[in-house]
């Protein structure tokens, strides 16, 4: 998946931070895998951050994840 900003949302859909591979000083991430299941609107995404950024801090279960690639809304929980 090409660079896609991806918010980092608290259970409240509130926007805490966001993930940006362009943005030099924001939470990087990689080794991501967008995987959508034939039927249905299901998907997951899974993917690798560094813990020691101040922001992976919002990379806690019940949190969530919101992006736009390939002009389709993704939604996720952090399980």
């Amino acid at each position: 998946m090409e660079n896609v900003m991806i918010a980092i949302l608290n259970p409240y859909d509130k926007v805490l931070t966001f993930m940006d591979n362009d943005a030099p000083d924001a939470l990087h991430y990689y080794d991501d895998e967008l995987h959508t299941y034939v039927k249905g609107s299901a998907a997951t995404f899974t993917f690798t951050a560094s813990a020691k950024h101040e922001d992976a801090q919002h990379l806690v279960e019940g949190n969530k994840l919101s992006f736009v690639y390939n002009e389709k809304d993704y939604y996720f929980n952090i399980m």
